[in-house]
């Protein structure tokens, strides 16, 4: 036993020599440092941010499920069309080719239509066809459309876990003619509030 344990502490001695060579020890991997908190919302799930992008969050400062901005650069102004108690639509100079519904409180959806350039976060826009739409987004659902016979259709596509989403207008000739992002049951109403 004594003799195992002297050789086992010499072993212990030349091995530690052996770490400490004199030698600087040799350069590792640079150390990767933790992402900012810009990188890391850069990352996050899609928001109304970009001004230029529809999301199902909504559309630069207009978001969906907050009170419409009636100042600044977007000033949304109330339409003579179909206005009631619980739906109002509302349009801006700073995108000519975009409507606006709200409940009175809040916005409930955003339909981009005509020469519109404005685009998905995935880029999609109003042009795109079907299968452009569906490589995008591969979850989305389809379902009959209200007034165009098939091939028309509409493609609904919802993020996990959120009520608000996008709905695509497919024409009959497979291309996408207007996108709407909103909430429900005002994303599926086939026409303004109804």
């Amino acid at each position: 036993m004594r003799f195992s344990i002297k050789y086992g502490v010499a072993a212990f001695a030349l091995a530690l020599a052996a770490c400490d060579s004199g030698q600087p020890p040799a350069p590792g991997p640079e150390p990767v440092p933790a992402p900012s908190a810009v990188e890391t919302t850069r990352t996050s799930a899609p928001s109304a941010s970009n001004s230029n992008q529809l999301t199902p969050a909504g559309l630069g400062a207009i978001a969906l499920g907050k009170p419409p901005p009636t100042t600044g650069e977007v000033g949304l102004r109330e339409d003579d069309v179909q206005l009631s108690e619980s739906c109002r639509t509302l349009s801006t100079g700073r995108y000519p080719d975009i409507y606006v519904m709200s409940d009175g409180e809040r916005v409930t959806r955003i339909t981009v239509m005509r020469d519109s350039p404005i685009q998905t976060e995935r880029g999609i826009g109003l042009g795109a066809t079907e299968a452009d739409v569906r490589r995008a987004y591969p979850d989305a659902v389809e379902a009959a459309h209200e007034y165009i016979v098939t091939p028309g259709k509409n493609l609904t596509w919802s993020p996990q876990g959120s009520e608000a989403g996008l709905r695509f207008e497919i024409d009959g000739e497979g291309k996408v003619t207007l996108i709407h992002a909103g909430l429900p049951p005002w994303l599926g109403n086939p026409e303004g509030c109804a």
